[in-house]
């Protein structure tokens, strides 16, 4: 918000602690009210929500945020495999364009049902996309629990996971 409003009003807008932002306004009631109307009309981009993970461990229901993503682990529960491979692409620009090349990622998640075997999850994958597996796959809710757990406690889950 600090940004939008000193993009607009340079020097205007200051932040004092982590609820509040202090503007610099002009005197006059007028003028004051034209610039708190305009302000009020900046299109603001609002930051990226925290990572989290809820879990309903009777329903088996799981709500993920979008910022949630895995750090490289194993898994392995019972005969259920799961497995992340990284795969990224280098995306070119067009000719004369003054693109950039950019490194695209391309995460590959499968999910079985095997014996004995430990499976790497990849960086950069969604735990959405794992959850989407396992599901596909039938794992149980407590399955999914589990898991989840698992990868919070090896540091490869970086959300918060609030079990109900």
């Amino acid at each position: 918000v600090r940004d939008a409003i000193n993009g607009r009003f340079p020097g205007m807008a200051r932040i004092e602690d982590g609820v509040t932002l202090a503007l610099a306004l002009p005197p006059g009631a007028d003028t004051r009210a034209t610039i708190m109307a305009e302000i009020e009309m900046l299109d603001i981009t609002p930051a990226e929500r925290a990572a989290k993970v809820i879990v309903n461990s009777r329903t088996g229901t799981i709500v993920i945020s979008s910022a949630v993503r895995l750090a490289p682990a194993a898994v392995s529960h019972g005969s259920l495999v799961v497995r992340i491979d990284e795969n990224p692409a280098v995306v070119q620009p067009e000719p004369f364009s003054r693109g950039q090349t950019a490194l695209e990622p391309n995460s590959t998640i499968t999910a079985r049902q095997e014996e004995n075997v430990v499976s790497r999850v990849g960086p950069g994958a969604s735990l959405a996309e794992v959850v989407d597996a396992l599901n596909a796959l039938g794992a149980s809710p407590a399955d999914l629990v589990a898991i989840l757990e698992g990868l919070k406690q090896a540091g490869s889950l970086t959300a918060e996971l609030v079990i109900i």
